[in-house]
């Protein structure tokens, strides 16, 4: 049998349950009448156990918004966007996202083509340099054919890195780009923020 200990309540109890400023507690389990909220950050829910565990603690959960950047060498001398956005999702160390860039000039700078991600990428001794493998990549108007490829995150790079190819670890420069590029990205890596 459960049991709920209450110090007062001023709410009827019946043979349905008691109901509490809308929390309806009946067997087999609490019904909300609206979000949940903790009065303190770092609080989370345990799912799918009886008791706490730290490995079952959801206490980190974010949808947003972000401007990505892409660089050419480290550099975005002249670059300019026609548009550019960044979606993502983060759940406890996941992060999903999605990119689409579009560009309008694709400037004078020169090297590896990288873009940057919302969170760092989580740096594990055990793994190696490459941490992400993008599950969906198209390029449009570059001088390079790419709809199949992988992109590849480095923590060491400090976000994407574009392969020529899904087996490939030949990264794209600004030569495979023109103005009027433009690319879509969804992925999702781990991270440690």
């Amino acid at each position: 049998m459960s049991e709920i200990r209450v110090d007062t309540i001023a709410e009827k109890t019946t043979a349905n349950g008691v109901s509490v400023d809308g929390v309806s507690l009946k067997d087999g389990g609490a019904i909300l009448a609206d979000n949940l909220l903790f009065n303190a950050s770092g609080k989370g829910v345990y799912l799918g156990v009886t008791s706490a565990t730290a490995s079952n603690l959801l206490d980190d959960y974010e949808e947003g918004t972000f401007d990505p950047d892409l660089t050419f060498g480290g550099g975005n001398t002249g670059l300019t966007y026609s548009q550019r956005r960044g979606d993502y999702t983060k759940i406890g160390q996941a992060v999903f996202f999605t990119i689409k860039i579009s560009l309008t000039n694709k400037g004078t700078s020169t090297g590896d083509a990288v873009i940057s991600l919302p969170f760092s990428v989580k740096n594990t001794a055990s793994w190696t340099g490459f941490e992400f493998v993008a599950t969906n990549f198209c390029l449009q108007n570059c001088t390079v054919a790419h709809t199949d490829g992988v992109a590849v995150c480095s923590d060491l790079a400090g976000g994407l890195i574009i392969t020529a190819g899904q087996n490939s670890s030949v990264e794209l420069t600004d030569t495979a780009f023109n103005n009027g590029s433009n690319f879509r990205i969804t992925g999702s890596f781990l991270t440690d923020d």
